[in-house]
């Protein structure tokens, strides 16, 4: 004997009627109570499920990519009319030096001037690798020694230009 249940279920606004197959799971059983009637009855036995739980260290993942981190600075020396740029990666600082011209010592005030010659500036820091003493950069900074403070002599110097 197949029984039917009901379901409904809201579609386009309003309730729709659905009818399925009761399927019984192997756990349930019907039986008649006596012999000569007809209606069902349900007698259940406890089946105890067990699924095989999953280790959450057990899961495979793609790798990880090392976070990569740099920070940029710029310091104006208007005392030596020279610029520098500080990058920092993993706490190793290196400063590149980059000497004004006439025309950039006027631009350099600007907002569009100054972003122009820092743009030069890092352009130029991707390829020169040419050392430059601390002590000659130190020499003709200013007196309120603004470019120690900023790149310290444990930063490599690189000239630019």
């Amino acid at each position: 004997m197949e029984e039917l249940i009901s379901y409904y279920t809201f579609r386009n606004e309003e309730f729709v009627s659905t009818a399925l197959p009761l399927v019984l799971p192997a756990a349930v059983t019907t039986h008649h109570t006596n012999p000569g009637t007809t209606k069902p009855h349900l007698t259940t036995k406890h089946v105890t499920v067990t699924t095989k739980h999953h280790g959450h260290g057990h899961h495979t993942h793609a790798p990880r990519e090392p976070s990569e981190q740099r920070s940029y600075s710029f310091y104006y020396d208007a005392y030596s009319h020279f610029m520098a740029l500080k990058i920092t990666v993993a706490s190793k600082a290196t400063c590149y030096i980059y000497f004004l011209n006439a025309d950039e010592r006027h631009t350099v005030h600007e907002k569009t001037g100054i972003y122009q010659i820092e743009g030069t500036i890092l352009k130029l820091s991707l390829v020169k690798t040419d050392p430059f003493p601390y002590d000659d950069i130190l020499l003709k900074t200013d007196p309120a020694g603004g470019f120690a403070k900023f790149c310290t002599r444990s930063t490599a110097l690189i000239k630019l230009n």
